[in-house]
């Protein structure tokens, strides 16, 4: 099989697993997750351990702790919102679908290259 085909190959393989129901539903949760207020919770529990880290190296040691319940809280209320569930099972399960077609790939070509010997 020369480049051409191999790339033709791949190709297809790509496009089947963008047409994929797993995929599909991956792609729709990182969406919803995009158009969402995420970022914002995660861009403050990002500014909040910074200021906890600033504050530890100040040895403010009371406040870099209210500050460190804040990120617990904030962090705690990222990991149970409903998008932010949703999105880590499709993606989860897209990563396990890309897992199985590559373990399948590397089979069958193992088994050609084996067979060819």
């Amino acid at each position: 099989m020369d480049n051409k085909k191999l790339t033709m190959a791949l190709d297809e393989v790509c496009q089947l697993l963008r047409e994929n129901q797993v995929v599909i539903d991956y792609q729709c949760a990182k969406k919803n997750i995009e158009q969402s207020d995420i970022a914002l919770l995660e861009e403050e529990i990002k500014q909040l351990q910074k200021k906890s880290v600033h504050l530890k190296v100040a040895q403010k040691w009371q406040q870099a702790r209210a500050v460190d319940e804040q990120i617990e809280q904030k962090t705690a209320a990222l990991n149970a919102h409903p998008l932010v569930v949703t999105y880590r099972q499709a993606l989860a399960q897209a990563n396990d679908l890309v897992q199985y077609v590559t373990k399948k790939i590397e089979h069958q070509v193992n088994e050609q290259l084996e067979e060819g010997i």
